[in-house]
């Protein structure tokens, strides 16, 4: 797994302007799916609805894709502990196989909501598969995604406000949820994160079947901008993190969360896998939607 900001989109290599000055980055999430080009720079995708009811089998993997990686997985890293991450989300949906395909993570942040990208276009009627360190096994459990509300402001081609929640057909109760990150917490450039995904161990290659983690720290918000320009402005409301050479988020990993641990151990949710160019490329970060930049926008609606 690499950071990277997309999710579980599929990745092509597309020849871009040079007066971008940089390649189209990639979403991290994988929806095999007609593409739609409007320019060399640009990819859009579109998610299949499904209104299956749920079920307990397997999940699939997107196969190996040479597209442009609008989504992230991660690249490099390592499998995480089975349990370790219990509010680790796989979104799917089902294919014309009837298999559940992966295609973006998320985090269960309540026990009916899980925390994901808007960029990941999830459709009601896909599902969430939570508590499934493996993919190909049948634990955890596969549930109806029956709402989506996405930020009003996102942009899917500057990837501003890249935020979504999705409500669950059903609450769960075994497996608990991830703390956010409040608005008061200011992350220091190189302070220690994490991110999760199921995305594959090196761009343009197949997803991975289980959770893997990646250890990264953030980065200079004006290094990170100014290697993104002006196409793509990176804002207070984005975090940038780099990891070591080879080690990223990438395609498959959009939507995923990047997490931080305190000095008393208490671990919380500060990103969501959001964009970035190919994945572990030395020369630009991994972009995450900032969490407690969204604090107002994910508070509960006042009680009657």
């Amino acid at each position: 797994m690499t950071l990277g900001p997309f999710g579980l989109f599929w990745s092509m290599t597309l020849a871009v302007n040079p007066a971008h000055a940089a390649e189209a980055p990639t979403r991290r999430a994988a929806h095999p799916v007609a593409l739609s080009f409007e320019d060399s720079a640009r990819v859009m995708f579109k998610a299949w609805g499904v209104s299956q009811p749920a079920v307990n089998g397997p999940v699939a993997l997107n196969p190996r894709a040479e597209r442009m990686r609008a989504t992230q997985s991660i690249a490099g890293g390592h499998e995480a502990a089975p349990g370790k991450w219990p509010f680790s989300v796989a979104i799917a949906y089902r294919n014309q196989q009837g298999t559940l395909t992966q295609y973006c993570g998320g985090s269960l942040i309540s026990p009916d909501t899980v925390l994901t990208a808007a960029h990941c276009e999830v459709s009601t009627g896909h599902y969430a598969v939570i508590g499934r360190h493996d993919l190909s096994t049948n634990k955890g459990r596969a549930l109806r995604i029956v709402a989506v509300t996405s930020h009003v402001g996102f942009d899917d081609q500057s990837f501003q406000n890249d935020i979504a929640l999705l409500r669950l057909a059903a609450p769960v109760a075994e497996f608990a949820p991830v703390q956010l990150a409040g608005p008061d917490l200011v992350l220091a450039e190189g302070q220690r994160l994490t991110a999760l995904g199921w995305g594959p161990a090196r761009e343009r290659r197949s997803n991975a079947p289980v959770l893997k983690e990646v250890t990264a720290q953030v980065a200079s918000r004006a290094e990170c901008a100014a290697r993104y320009l002006r196409k793509y402005p990176i804002t207070p409301r984005m975090l940038c993190a780099s990891a070591p050479a080879t080690k990223d988020t990438c395609l498959g990993d959009s939507g995923g969360p990047l997490l931080m641990t305190t000095a008393e151990g208490k671990v919380l949710q500060v990103g969501i896998t959001s964009f970035g160019i190919g994945c572990a490329r030395p020369d630009f970060q991994g972009v995450y939607t900032q969490v407690s930049s969204f604090q107002k926008w994910l508070a509960p609606p006042p009680s009657p």
